[in-house]
């Protein structure tokens, strides 16, 4: 018979702490296959929009966290949760210089890192050619403000099944023009 230990659990029980990044990450772990969430620049009924959607997937242990925040907090939030999936909303006042400047920097950071899937959130044909460049780098499709149950199952399960390595979803994996409730 074999003992597997954890690392974590065993430095826990040598009163050695845990962060709080170990522990949540130890808790999340074996829990399943799951990705975390984060939205950008997304207003608070979308947020809880987001989170009612998502609770008949609880049980699926498909979603490990979601995080919701704006601009400002968007690198902190990726830096020290390392999330697996970016919904970033893109509106018109992130062609003003300042604004523009910040996505910019926050899009570069994304590129950088291997392991996120990124999904633009736009109604607008003008937000997407500002940021040409860098969303090439990072994603392959791009969602309108409002889609479908399907294709956020669709997006979410396919991140969740391809880890660790990063698959980019293909344009033919889900359709260019969704809708649903008003993101």
């Amino acid at each position: 018979m074999f003992l597997l230990v954890n690392p974590h659990q065993a430095s826990a029980k040598q009163g050695i702490p845990m962060s709080a990044r170990d522990s949540f990450e130890f808790n999340t772990l074996h829990k399943g296959i799951g990705v975390r969430v984060l939205l950008v620049e997304f207003h608070e009924l979308a947020v809880e929009d987001f989170h009612s959607r998502l609770q008949m997937l609880s049980a699926s242990r498909l979603i490990t966290r979601i995080d919701a925040t704006p601009l400002t907090g968007a690198p902190w939030m990726f830096e020290t949760f390392r999330h697996c999936v970016v919904f970033v909303r893109l509106r018109e006042q992130h062609m003003s210089a300042n604004r523009s400047t910040a996505m910019e920097a926050f899009l570069a950071q994304l590129a950088a890192s291997r392991a996120v899937t990124v999904i633009p959130v736009t109604c607008r044909r003008a937000l997407i050619d500002h940021f040409r460049t860098q969303l090439s780098r990072v994603s392959p499709m791009y969602l309108g403000t409002s889609f479908v149950q399907e294709d956020l199952l669709h997006i979410l399960g396919a991140c969740a099944f391809s880890r660790p390595q990063r698959r980019r979803i293909s344009r033919m994996d889900a359709p260019r023009e969704l809708s649903l409730a008003a993101l």
